[in-house]
C-alpha cells in the first residue's frame, strides 16, 4: 500500500471528527472517573460509514488520535472500550487499515500528531503531562533527523570518506536524546509517571488482539539500533521484543527496520574493516561510530536509572540487556589501542 508522506504538523492541524470541544472536556471526565460520559462522548464522535470512507490519510491519523484519547481514558478507569462502545471496533479496524498502523492510537498520535496550544489533547490538566508530551516531541524531532542520516549511512562502508561525516552527525542527533532523558528526570516525577500516567497506556482488546497504548516504549529507536548493531548481534529474546514494539510505529519505519535487518550492521562493517584494511578513513569511521554508540549508552544509562524507580523486574532486565549489548558493540567498533 503506497501511503502519503507522514507530516506531523499537517495532521496536528486537523479535527475531522469535530473533537476539539470533546477533547477540551476530557480532563474533567477523567478527574471525575466519569465512565458514562467517556463512553457516550466516544460514541458521539464515531464517524458514519460515509464520513469514514471519505477521510483522507491525514484525517484518518487525526481521527485515530482523538478517538484514542477516549479509549485510553476508559481503560484507565477499568473499562474495556469496545465493551462499552461496541461500534468503535469496526471504525478502529478501518482506520488502522487505512493508515497501515495498529488499530488504536500510538505514541506518534499522542505526541508528534497532537496539536499544540489550546487544542492540545491531554488526559488531565496536569503540567507534568504537558511536559511529557513536549519532551517526546523534542525526541521525535531529533529522531526524524537521525533517521535521515541513518538512511544515508545504511548502504555505506567504513572506507567511504562520507561515512565518518555522516556518523558524526548521527552521533550529535542521538546525543539530543540524552537531553530529552535529562528533562524527564528533571520534570517527570517517577511516582506520577508510573502511578498516574502509565495506566492510560494499558492494553485494550480490539478484534481479538490486545494493543498497548501510547507508551514511551513505542519510541522507534530500535529502527536505528537495527542498523547500528542489532541485525547480526541481537539475542532471540531481544529480537522478539523489538518486533512487538516496532509494530506500533509508522509504516516507513517498519519498512526500514525490516530492510536493515537483512544487512550487516554498521558495527560489523567497521569491525571487519579495522581487521582487514585499517586505513586512516576506516579509523575515522570507527571513531565516529564509537561516538554514535556512546551517545546511545549515555541515553540508556539515564533511561535505566529512571526505570529503576518504577518499572517491573522483567522490563529492567530487558533494558539492562540492551544497555549491555550497546556497551559491547562500542568495544567492537573502537579503534584498537597500539600495544
Amino acid at each position: 500500500m503506497e501511503l502519503p508522506e507522514f507530516v506531523p504538523e499537517r495532521v496536528a492541524a486537523l479535527d475531522p471528527l469535530g473533537a476539539d470541544d470533546a477533547c477540551a472536556r476530557l480532563p474533567r471526565m477523567n478527574a471525575g472517573a466519569d465512565v458514562g460520559a467517556l463512553a457516550s462522548t466516544l460514541s458521539a464522535l464515531l464517524p458514519s460509514a460515509t464520513v469514514l470512507s471519505g477521510l483522507s490519510y491525514d484525517e484518518c491519523l487525526a481521527a485515530m488520535r482523538d478517538l484514542g484519547m477516549f479509549l485510553a481514558s476508559l481503560k484507565r478507569h477499568g473499562t474495556e472500550p469496545v465493551s462499552a462502545v461496541p461500534a468503535v471496533e469496526p471504525v478502529l479496524v478501518e482506520l488502522g487499515r487505512r493508515t497501515d498502523m495498529v488499530p488504536r492510537e500510538t505514541i506518534h498520535h499522542y505526541t508528534e500528531l497532537n496539536p499544540t496550544g489550546a487544542r492540545q489533547r491531554m488526559y488531565r490538566t496536569d503540567p507534568m503531562e504537558a511536559d511529557a508530551i513536549n519532551i517526546m516531541r523534542l525526541a521525535f524531532r531529533h529522531f526524524t533527523t537521525a533517521i535521515g542520516l541513518a538512511t544515508q549511512l545504511a548502504p555505506g562502508q567504513p572506507q567511504d570518506p562520507e561515512f565518518p561525516v555522516l556518523a558524526t552527525a548521527l552521533a550529535d542527533e542521538l546525543g539530543s536524546l540524552d537531553t530529552a532523558m535529562t528533562l524527564s528526570h528533571e520534570h517527570l516525577e517517577p511516582g506520577w509517571f508510573y502511578g498516574e500516567f502509565l495506566p492510560y497506556t494499558y492494553d485494550i482488546g480490539i478484534a481479538g488482539t490486545r494493543y498497548m497504548g501510547p507508551s514511551a516504549a513505542q519510541f522507534p529507536l530500535a529502527v536505528i539500533d537495527m542498523l547500528l548493531w542489532e541485525s547480526d548481534h541481537a539475542s532471540p529474546d531481544l529480537a522478539t521484543f523489538r518486533s512487538t514494539r516496532v509494530a506500533f510505529t509508522r509504516p516507513h519505519l517498519r519498512a526500514l527496520h525490516a530492510q536493515w535487518a537483512a544487512l550487516p550492521s554498521l558495527t560489523t562493517r567497521v569491525h571487519t574493516a579495522l581487521t582487514d584494511s585499517p586505513t586512516s578513513t576506516v579509523h575515522d569511521s570507527a571513531t565516529a561510530l564509537t561516538a554514535v554508540l556512546r551517545a546511545l549508552l549515555v541515553f540508556r544509562g539515564k533511561h535505566l536509572a529512571y526505570a529503576r524507580k518504577g518499572s517491573s523486574a522483567a522490563h529492567l532486565a530487558l533494558l539492562q540487556d540492551i544497555t549491555d549489548q550497546t556497551r559491547h558493540m562500542t568495544g567492537l567498533a573502537r579503534v584498537p589501542t597500539p600495544s
